[in-house]
C-alpha cells in the first residue's frame, strides 16, 4: 500500500511539473517566442557560416541539434536490437529458413526484371541521397529505398541466395553505421581539443572549415541511410524465417 501511494505521489509530482512547464511556454504563434526572436534568425542568417551547409534543415538536424539527433539514432538502434531479440528465430537448432527450402522458384521473367530493376533502384537511392545534401537531407529515405530493394530481391530469389550476397558482417556494419559514426565524430572532436560531437575542428578556417563541416555532416546523414537499410533488411530476414521447431 505504501509503495503504491509513493508511486502515485511520484507520478502526480511529475505531472504537476510538466503541466507547470507547459503553462509557462509561449503561446502558439507568439511573435516574441525564442524560436522566432533568436533561433530561426540565427539559423537563417548564420547557418552557412556556423554549420557549413546551405540546407537549413541539415544545419539544424546534424549540427545545431546534433546531440538530439544522436539520441534519436541511439533510440532507433536500441529499438532495433529489441525487435531482433524478439524476432530472432534463426539460432542454431531452433529454426530453419522456410523460403530457402521451397522447391518452387519464381519465373524467369520476374527474376530477369528484378536483376535489371535492382541496380536502377540503388542508383535512384544514391541520387536521392546526393540531392539531399543541400536540401532536406534525404539519406533516411534513400536507406528505405535500398532496404526495399533488398526485400524485393529476397522475395524473388529466396532468403538463402540473398544472404549469400549480404554477409552477416555487412549487415552488422550497416545496422550500426549511424551510431558508430556519431560516436566516432564526437570522439574525434574531443581528441582534437574541441567539444564532443563538434563539427568545427580546430586548426581549420575559412573555406577549409566549411568543407570539413559539410563532409562530416554528409557522412552523418549518409550513415543514417545505411543504418535504415541495414535495419529493414535484418528485420525482414528475421521475419521471413520459419517458426521455431522442436529440436
Amino acid at each position: 500500500m505504501i509503495r503504491k501511494a509513493a508511486v502515485i505521489f511520484g507520478l502526480a509530482l511529475l505531472a504537476g511539473g510538466l503541466l507547470y512547464a507547459v503553462a509557462k511556454m509561449p503561446a502558439m504563434g507568439d511573435a516574441g517566442a525564442p524560436d522566432k526572436t533568436f533561433a530561426m534568425p540565427r539559423f537563417i542568417e548564420r547557418g552557412l557560416e556556423e554549420a557549413g551547409n546551405r540546407s537549413i534543415p541539415n544545419d539544424v538536424f546534424l549540427n545545431y541539434r546534433a546531440y538530439d539527433t544522436m539520441g534519436g539514432v541511439l533510440a532507433l538502434f536500441t529499438s532495433f536490437c529489441a525487435a531482433i531479440v524478439v524476432l530472432d528465430r534463426s539460432r542454431k537448432g531452433r529454426s530453419v529458413a522456410g523460403p530457402d527450402t521451397s522447391p518452387v522458384q519464381s519465373s524467369v521473367m520476374l527474376r530477369t526484371i528484378v536483376r535489371l530493376l535492382i541496380p536502377l533502384t540503388i542508383m535512384f537511392a544514391a541520387y536521392v541521397s546526393l540531392m539531399g545534401v543541400n536540401t532536406l537531407g534525404y539519406s533516411l529515405q534513400s536507406g528505405v529505398i535500398i532496404g526495399g530493394a533488398i526485400v524485393l530481391l529476397t522475395l524473388v530469389f529466396s532468403l538463402l541466395e540473398t544472404s549469400r550476397r549480404m554477409r552477416p558482417g555487412l549487415q552488422m556494419a550497416m545496422e550500426s553505421a549511424s551510431i558508430l559514426l556519431f560516436i566516432g565524430v564526437g570522439l574525434l572532436g574531443v581528441l582534437l581539443g574541441a567539444h564532443f560531437l563538434t563539427l568545427s575542428l580546430s586548426g581549420l578556417s575559412g573555406r577549409s572549415l566549411q568543407i570539413e563541416r559539410a563532409v562530416l555532416m554528409y557522412g552523418l546523414d549518409l550513415s543514417i541511410g545505411l543504418s535504415a537499410a541495414g535495419i529493414i533488411t535484418s528485420v525482414i530476414f528475421s521475419m521471413m524465417r520459419e517458426a521455431d521447431v522442436e529440436p
